[in-house]
């Protein structure tokens, strides 16, 4: 990770900073702008590092050096984020909803049961789920949906109405192991198993993660062949991650158990297993834990695999032929919330978060300013600085960039009083960046759900939407590349043609007829 500047450097960037723009800045006849760096400082060193500190690490758009010069650059870009946001005035600090009404964790727990349980039939599970209201509520959630799929997977396998399974039946020990994904599931089935037929007890064995290099045989000569074939090396890295994703889930299976990822036999894999894999793969997208998008390259490069393997005559049938692929665009579109889904997204924070003003912050960042989550994770409170409205982004491939804060986000931070903290914003201590990543993402699964929000994908969309709100407002392409921090214009340029689908879908809802009739006029 990059420094944060030194006190000299802050000293000298608020220098900077304070400069009017004509001063910072000359236009050429050709429109480009330079740095105009006589008269600020006479030491070369100085001036290098004031084009460092512009250049790299503040932002800078084309807007900004085209205008008359009175205000200083913060200013200017404040000015510029505060218009695009202007239809968010008010949607994170709502004066209607008071903080006093806050319910906290009870009130989740209490809303979840009341919402869920009636998805459920039998009587038992239900009495089940009674039991566990004092876990915490992103547990109980992914607890309640567990046991809503596994009354859906005995309903088929019995070919019975749910409310007519037997006790016998819902303590079916090989479906309640198919269910198991992690230390936590094999706990709660081991206890429903023993809460259904208390004279009885099962062992229910989850194997935890490895971070083990794929070395599987018959991966291994796949993965020659692709070389062979002329493949990039970064298709070969990829469809190795895709293939050890895979066998991983794959071992949560009773027919795959005391196998590893290195030693499965991929004969025993069958059509059924892939049409599972697809529907976890889909599962995923909706609570928000990947991309519909990645779930859909996902499963594309699983089939693709397999079909290979049969070309190859290792295995016997081509186990993914005719199997339809996940419904996905293959650029990043995807439903974005409106404006009253997102009021009612922080409206539910106020009400049931245990700590409110740090949530709203989170992804008021996220939502104002284009964070990342691996932002999130690393910035601190030393970061902010409320005095020149600024802030320290440690962004991906340990950049560092500062970013002016916006008016909504001031204000959240005025009303905070940190100026005595230290250390971490968001993260515990010692969290590493994949669990704080899991317990966000988890988090705002939750608040998606008391906000009832009908919309797929995790809090990574709050960036979508800041970048969608700048192509809204006509920023150009070069300054949403600057102020979204993207490395390349090809990714911005997926967010553009993002729009480009919203503005479709949108003409595609215009009804035929009524005042629209003059589209359809005689051209005779």
């Amino acid at each position: 990770m990059q420094k944060v500047p030194t006190s000299t450097d802050d000293k000298l960037l608020k220098e900077v900073l304070q400069l009017n723009t004509k001063k910072l800045f000359r236009i050429s006849e050709d429109g480009n702008n330079s740095l105009e760096v006589a008269g600020f400082g006479r030491k070369k060193q100085q001036i290098d590092k004031v084009k460092k500190l512009l250049t790299k690490k503040c932002i800078k758009v084309e807007s900004v050096v085209k205008n008359d010069g009175k205000a200083n650059v913060v200013e200017e870009l404040i000015s510029i984020l505060n218009n695009v946001n202007i239809q968010l005035d008010g949607v994170i600090n709502n004066r209607k909803v008071e903080k006093s009404k806050n319910l906290g964790e009870k009130g989740v727990t209490e809303f979840l049961l009341t919402r869920y349980l009636s998805n459920i039939s039998s009587r038992i599970l239900r009495d089940f789920l009674k039991g566990y209201r004092k876990i915490k509520p992103a547990a109980l959630y992914r607890l309640i949906n567990s046991i809503i799929e596994f009354e859906e997977k005995l309903s088929v396998k019995y070919n019975k109405d749910p409310n007519d399974l037997t006790e016998k039946q819902l303590a079916d020990s090989e479906i309640m192991k198919s269910m198991v994904t992690s230390g936590f599931f094999a706990r709660k089935y081991e206890h429903l198993y023993t809460f259904i037929d208390p004279a009885n007890t099962i062992e229910i064995n989850h194997k935890a993660k490895t971070k083990n290099k794929l070395e599987h045989a018959i991966t291994n000569l796949y993965l020659k062949d692709l070389q062979r074939r002329n493949a990039s090396k970064s298709r070969v890295d990829k469809m190795n991650q895709q293939v050890k994703h895979h066998f991983k889930w794959l071992l949560s299976y009773r027919e795959f158990e005391g196998y590893t990822i290195n030693s499965i036999p991929v004969w025993l894999v069958t059509r059924e297993h892939l049409i599972e894999y697809k529907n976890y793969l889909i599962r995923e997208s909706k609570v928000g834990n990947t991309t519909i998008y990645t779930s859909n390259r996902r499963f594309k490069d699983i089939k693709t695999y397999y079909k290979r393997l049969y070309e190859l005559e290792l295995i016997k049938e081509n186990i993914g032929e005719h199997l339809p692929n996940i419904k996905a665009s293959d650029y990043f579109y995807r439903k974005l919330p409106k404006d009253q889904e997102l009021e009612a997204l922080f409206n539910a924070i106020t009400i049931y978060s245990d700590d409110p003003d740090k949530d709203r912050l989170s992804y008021a960042l996220m939502l104002l300013l284009g964070f990342r989550m691996c932002e999130l994770h690393r910035i601190n409170w030393e970061d902010i600085n409320l005095s020149l409205r600024t802030l320290v982004v440690h962004s991906k491939g340990k950049n560092t960039h500062i970013l002016p804060i916006p008016d909504e986000i001031y204000d959240l931070l005025k009303s905070m009083e940190f100026f005595e903290k230290k250390g971490p914003i968001f993260r515990r201590p010692n969290e590493k960046e994949g669990t704080f990543r899991s317990r966000f993402v988890e988090n705002f699964t939750l608040f998606k759900t008391l906000a009832n929000w009908n919309i797929d994908g995790g809090p990574h969309m709050l960036r979508h939407c800041y970048i969608t709100n700048l192509a809204r407002n006509n920023v150009s392409l070069i300054d949403i590349k600057t102020l979204a921090r993207h490395d390349s214009l090809v990714t911005t340029s997926k967010y553009i043609h993002f729009y480009s689908n919203e503005l479709r879908e949108a003409l595609d809802q215009v009804k035929i007829g009524g005042t629209k009739t003059w589209l359809l006029q005689d051209r005779n």
